[in-house]
This record gives structure tokens, sequence and C-alpha cells, in this order.
């Protein structure tokens, strides 16, 4: 009988088990933007339907999590180079710690 198992399982004797080291990066070939996304697409298409979902998932969260990110550095850099309050760095200062009835420590 011929075995019909993928190259990514081997079978010893009765028992299957994961060859792992197809998971593992090389250590000596660095992998690239475009490397890395033709190997998640490879694996992606050896999974189950309900796992590419998942996956699928979990881009879009990332992918989310990245947009929200760069809003918020965006706001932020827009908050910090405006000029509207600058104002305020003109006008005197109204009180004092002189001006205290009860002072915290």
């Amino acid at each position: 009988m011929k075995n019909s198992l993928p190259k990514l399982f081997m079978n010893t004797s009765s028992q299957i088990s994961v060859n792992i080291s197809l998971f593992l990066p090389s250590k000596s070939v660095p992998m690239n933007k475009t490397l890395l996304i033709d190997k998640t697409i490879q694996n992606i298409r050896k999974l189950p339907v309900n796992k590419v979902k998942e996956v699928n998932d979990f881009a879009e969260f990332l992918l989310y999590r990245l947009e929200d990110q760069i809003l918020t550095e965006g706001i932020q850099e827009l908050a910090s180079s405006s000029k509207t309050y600058d104002f305020l760095l003109e006008e005197p200062d109204l009180y004092t710690v002189n001006d205290l009835k009860v002072k915290f420590r």
C-alpha cells in the first residue's frame, strides 16, 4: 500500500509523527518578506477550511491593530505639532502657590 501522507508526516512503524524540522526557519538563510509570504501561503493551503478561517480572522485582527496604531500615532503627531494652545504660553499665571489655602503633600 502506497503511503498517501504528505511529506510533512513521516510514517514510523505504526505511529505517525510530524517532521518538525519543516516548521523551523533555517538559521543560515534570512527569510525576507516575499519568502515568508510564500511559505505562509503554502502552509495555509495544507490547512482545513476551519483553520484557514482562523488564520484569516487573525490576519484581519493584526491589520486592524496596525491601522489603529497608525491612526493613533497620526493623531498624536497632529496634536503635538498643533499651535492651537500656543496662546496659553503668553498668558500670565493667574495663581501661585501662595494663593493656596491648604497644601497637600
